[in-house]
């Protein structure tokens, strides 16, 4: 028996008692797969030379469905793991199923012979199994693959396939390499193109995603909590700059399997943090983890920030303003840099707020959920800090919200601040005759509202009053959009008191705004029906601090 048998726990085992492989349980065979991820870049990069060629990309699910067809369900799940820790490809395969149709099930050895189905007989299938059942062996064993290539010639590959050995080739030893293999679904990121996610509350992703297309960002894709895009860094900056409903703009820097800590610490020690952080700048790293083998948040953040430490010289602190963002899912770890610093709902306007302020990512989104393109003039009872009219009001006047504010990204590395003033002074300004209307009984916030549509330089097109719900008149003009962001009566009122308020404006809307659409935020149905209004059917609860709110909305009021 060679030295290296010894490495091979699992398969090599086996095959040195005379079993093969379909003598194997699930349980076992999911212990196995489960190893894989234990390899190192160098033996990845081997992995990588026998595993992807034409005939044998998915070799290592394949030959664990052709040995053991009657657990085909369980290999079906594996695939997707397999695939990923091997880090071949993130999506099933063209060939993975004329690849095992190809290649009859290789049955128990106690099978009688002529019941068997036949081996295959060609040099090329023969070679391809070859090259798969080394794989799965070095797998198994976490051993060289030339150890695991002896393993098999010793301890009886031609049993194993039930044809001679001197017809199977042995692959030769590929050239080593110190860098791993692109992570499974994330394409090496360049200067002109890697992953970005457009952060937004969960309910929101569509109308991010239709803002991002109206915006010229390529093939925006909604996923949980935002929407990717991928583009470059001008892409990033552009983002941070004109997107009104994202709430972040991450750079994903890497994604890769990692099942246990050591792994993570080596995995994002290959990742290039000196191409995108400033040397010397304190970092803070935030982590979470969901149905994943490191399970602790702080212990991931810790080797993260550890990782960026030694690239960067820089310490981690939970104040800093780089921010890195991990975040460990079903064992794959993707971790994003926050190029927005400070969020973007915070445009650098509104800095007198009430009570309960409902953010200007959201108004923006809800506003799009209405149909509002700055066509239209919009009123906002209710107004508050005149959220809704201060960002109605910049659309119709094509102001871009983050002109007036600074972002994370400027403090990196590769940043132009010379294509950052051209991407400034590409969107001038425009003209617009319309008018935007809010009102509130309360003096303070009509005062507040104003100071902050100063500060947005919008306050020459939109006016504010003081003035109860009960006194509220139609604008001359067209009708246009009413929205709303009544009380609750979770923060602000009670709510058997809010009753006769929703009442109320329910009755001043439909008798006064013939031709206006409504649109009505709130977390509580009960109440937006108690305006009697013709709602259509509400939009998807968005999460609001500890609430759940939803965009009830009219068609035009007859």
């Amino acid at each position: 028996m060679p030295d290296q048998l010894g490495a091979i726990p699992a398969i090599g085992q086996s095959l040195a008692a005379g079993r093969t492989i379909a003598h194997e349980t699930p349980a076992k065979l999911a212990q196995v797969a489960s190893e894989a991820v234990e390899l190192d870049g160098v033996k990845h990069a081997e992995l990588d030379r026998l595993a992807v060629s034409e005939a044998n990309a998915h070799g290592y699910t394949r030959i664990l469905a052709l040995v053991h067809p009657r657990n085909a369900p369980l290999f079906r799940r594996l695939h997707w793991r397999v695939a990923g820790e091997l880090e071949l490809h993130h999506r099933p395969h063209p060939r993975m199923e004329a690849d095992i149709a190809r290649y009859p099930a290789i049955p128990d050895p106690e099978t009688p012979r002529d019941a068997r189905a036949p081996a295959p007989t060609t040099p090329r299938a023969l070679a391809d199994l070859k090259a798969t059942l080394a794989s799965a062996i070095c797998i198994a064993g976490k051993a060289d693959i030339n150890a695991a290539c002896l393993a098999l010639n010793a301890w009886g590959s031609g049993r194993f396939l039930g044809v001679s050995e001197d017809t199977i080739a042995i692959p030769s030893r590929p050239r080593h390499s110190n860098t791993s293999p692109p992570a499974p679904g994330s394409p090496p990121m360049t200067a002109t193109d890697f992953d970005i996610f457009l952060a937004t509350p969960p309910g929101l992703e569509p109308l991010l995603q239709a803002e991002a297309r109206l915006l010229g960002f390529a093939e925006p894709e909604a996923a949980p909590g935002g929407v990717r895009i991928r583009g470059g860094w001008s892409d990033v900056w552009r983002a941070n700059l004109a997107l009104r409903g994202a709430g972040r703009v991450l750079v994903r820097i890497g994604a890769f399997y990692a099942v246990h800590l050591a792994q993570l610490d080596k995995r994002a020690h290959r990742l290039p943090w000196a191409q995108i952080l400033p040397r010397g700048a304190a970092i803070r790293v935030d982590a979470v983890c969901e149905n994943s083998r490191i399970w602790h948040g702080g212990a991931a953040a810790e080797r993260v920030a550890r990782a960026a430490e030694d690239a960067l010289g820089a310490p981690a602190t939970d104040d800093a303003d780089t921010r890195i963002l991990v975040r460990i899912v079903d064992d794959l770890c993707t971790i994003s840099v926050d190029t927005s610093g400070e969020p973007l709902h915070r445009r650098g306007a509104k800095l007198a707020v009430g009570k309960a302020p409902i953010r200007e990512t959201l108004a923006a989104l809800f506003l799009r959920g209405c149909g509002y393109a700055g066509a239209e003039s919009v009123l906002d009872p209710m107004c508050g800090a005149g959220t809704f009219i201060l960002e109605a009001a910049q659309i119709a006047a094509g102001l871009a919200p983050g002109r007036a504010r600074p972002f994370a990204f400027q403090r990196f590395p590769n940043f132009d601040a010379a294509a950052w003033r051209e991407l400034l002074e590409a969107a001038p300004p425009r003209r617009t005759d319309l008018r935007f209307h809010g009102f509130d009984r309360d003096a303070g916030a009509v005062e507040m509202s104003r100071a902050n549509a100063e500060r947005a330089g919008v306050a020459g097109i939109a006016t504010f009053r003081q003035q109860p719900v009960s006194a509220l008149e139609r604008p001359d003009g067209p009708p246009g959009l009413i929205i709303v962001n009544p009380p609750y009566g979770e923060r602000i009122g009670d709510k058997a008191d809010l009753v006769a308020l929703y009442r109320t404006l329910g009755a001043v809307l439909r008798t006064r705004f013939a031709g206006w659409r409504v649109g009505l935020v709130t977390s509580e149905p009960t109440l937006a029906r108690a305006t009697g209004l013709p709602f259509v059917e509400p939009g998807p609860p968005v999460p609001h601090g500890p609430l759940r709110i939803r965009l009830h909305q009219t068609l035009p009021l007859a």
